[in-house]
């Protein structure tokens, strides 16, 4: 075991003792599950006297780590009220005093991740995503008024005040960090707002792809990672779970992901691209600024500048479509991706 999950074993042994003081506590098969960006993953066992129970600790970096913990754990205890499939949550600390990192204990879903199913039988690939699509459907089908505790901030009577509350928070980001070279891709998101009137406010997810679901061995599919969850157009959505599929995966995937989409809402997705150059803007802006300022104020996790490395197809993907799809050009993030090249 390593000296980090000796000190997670550790602060979880402390924790429980002060949830349970009555019974004896032991913390066991601790692992570290991490596989993305952001939040840090254990998995483990709880043992409390004679009963054991298989649990997930997910521990959020930066700025925000208080609000995404908070918001992640309020949204799950809603969303599994209401039946959408999600783990159930137990516990949520933001003191700090356990990890120097606030955190939530949820549910250990014994699973196989939904990408790995499609990748190692062929075969199933359009039923596990046909799973995939209705998910997401039915994600952005519920009613969006019972994920929320008080209405007033959430008045959609103006269409475009979703797309002008993102592209502001964009500006603000923007100006903070002083990387002004997105202002002209951020004005050619504003020049078209008028082109994208809201369709459907729905919850979303933020982060919705195939290694964020897993199915369990009686097949019942479950949907994790909700640290983003808000609500907002369904298609701010969909936007970044097609600009990850087409760029971690390929063109076709892409569109059988918008095909399967519009067999179950029953309509055509109207200007998805837009949204998908949204996207764009989110992710070359999150990268750009790990490496050049700071990665944990972006709420990345210790480790994420290299996973951004390993990705580096990824990203000279995502701007290469940038560049297509608007005809703009960055020539800070062609200086990053020429250095992460040479490093590589």
């Amino acid at each position: 075991m390593s000296t980090i999950e000796e000190k997670i074993e550790l602060g979880l042994i402390k924790y429980f003792e002060i949830t349970y003081p009555k019974n004896k506590i032991q913390i066991i098969d601790l692992s570290s599950i991490t596989d993305g960006w952001e939040t840090e993953i254990y998995s483990f066992t709880l043992l409390r006297d004679d009963k054991q129970k298989e649990l997930i600790l997910r521990m959020y970096s930066g700025t925000h780590s208080s609000k995404k913990a908070r918001n992640e754990y309020e949204n799950l205890k809603k969303l599994y009220k209401i039946g959408y499939p999600v783990p159930k949550v137990f516990f949520i600390e933001t003191d700090i005093f356990h990890f120097d990192k606030p955190f939530i204990i949820m549910e250990m879903i014994k699973g196989t991740a939904l990408y790995e199913l499609m990748r190692s039988s062929p075969d199933k690939h359009n039923d596990y995503l046909n799973i995939f699509c209705k998910l997401f459907f039915d994600l952005h089908s519920l009613d969006w008024h019972i994920m929320i505790d008080d209405n007033s901030d959430y008045d959609f009577s103006d269409p475009y005040r979703y797309i002008n509350d993102l592209l502001s928070s964009y500006q603000d980001e923007i100006e903070k960090y002083k990387r002004f070279e997105f202002m002209p891709l951020l004005n050619w998101l504003k020049a078209r707002i008028h082109d994208v009137p809201q369709e459907r406010i729905s919850v979303v997810h933020r982060d919705f792809h195939p290694n964020n679901i897993l199915i369990n061995s009686g097949g019942d599919p479950f949907v994790i990672d909700w640290t983003a969850i808000g609500i907002t157009d369904f298609r701010v959505d969909l936007g970044w779970t097609l600009l990850l599929m087409g760029t971690f995966g390929d063109q076709k995937i892409h569109n059988a992901i918008i095909k399967g989409y519009e067999q179950y809402s029953g309509k055509k997705l109207e200007k998805i691209e837009y949204f998908e150059i949204l996207a764009i803007l989110r992710r070359l802006f999150d990268i750009y600024v790990s490496f050049k300022s700071s990665a944990t104020e972006r709420g990345m996790r210790e480790g994420a500048l290299d996973m951004m490395r390993q990705s580096l197809d990824h990203i000279k993907k995502v701007y290469a479509l940038l560049q297509e799809k608007t005809n703009l050009a960055i020539v800070e993030i062609e200086e990053l991706l020429e250095k992460l090249s040479k490093n590589n």
